[in-house]
């Protein structure tokens, strides 16, 4: 947007506190944990297709990002992070005036 970087990640089954976002030298990380269903005594399955595991994914943010306005919030699976821009790189109108 005109002042901010908007970042979403689908993370269905992840818990918050199995989220880890950060920020280091203008490279933005999303890493988590995903864990295994248990299996309960009695129960069979033909097929399951959940993945599980860890997972990390790395950004390198523009020169422009604010790394001091960095909002995250976790919905419904899905991680969204809103990355303020520097207020020089955003976008200003100039006014017209009259010559003296």
């Amino acid at each position: 947007t005109a002042d901010a970087f908007l970042v979403r990640a689908d993370v269905p089954g992840v818990r918050e506190e199995d989220l880890d976002v950060s920020l280091h030298h203008g490279v933005l990380s999303i890493s988590g944990q995903r864990h295994a269903e248990e299996r309960k005594e009695g129960e069979s399955y033909s097929l399951l297709e959940r993945q599980f595991g860890a997972f990390s994914r790395s950004f390198a943010l523009p020169e422009t990002a604010d790394g001091e306005q960095i909002e995250a919030t976790l919905e419904a699976g899905v991680l969204a992070l809103r990355i303020g821009k520097k207020v020089q790189a955003q976008p200003r109108r100039i006014t017209l005036g009259k010559r003296a």
